[in-house]
């Protein structure tokens, strides 16, 4: 192959993965929703959760999904359990849950 082909494949490549990219950044693609047990969590844990309006906690849910299966997290010095994954997104999605652009 020469150098020209070369560079249209990576081009082609490049362009293909930033679509993906944005795409899933954007409108949440490939996330699949919570599941009865991490939702109980919310109830449970998240006093602010039960005061949402059901247009409310459908976001509040989707942003939670979004970082429990797409962000990694490492405990330091304990193991992360998996209730603990579930509180540490929904912390997270309460910082973001006003902000129009997320």
């Amino acid at each position: 192959m020469n150098e020209v082909g070369f560079l249209v494949v990576v081009g082609v490549v490049l362009a293909t993965a930033l679509a993906i990219r944005r795409l899933r950044k954007g409108r949440g693609l490939w996330v699949r929703g919570l599941t009865p047990w991490e939702r109980a969590l919310l109830v449970k844990y998240v006093p602010h959760y039960g005061r949402l309006s059901a247009a409310g906690k459908q976001r509040f849910e989707s942003i939670t999904a979004t970082f429990l299966h797409e962000k990694r997290w490492e405990g330091v010095g304990t193991e992360l359990e998996e209730e603990m994954r579930v509180m540490i997104a929904a912390s997270a999605a309460q910082l973001l849950l006003g902000r129009p652009e997320i």
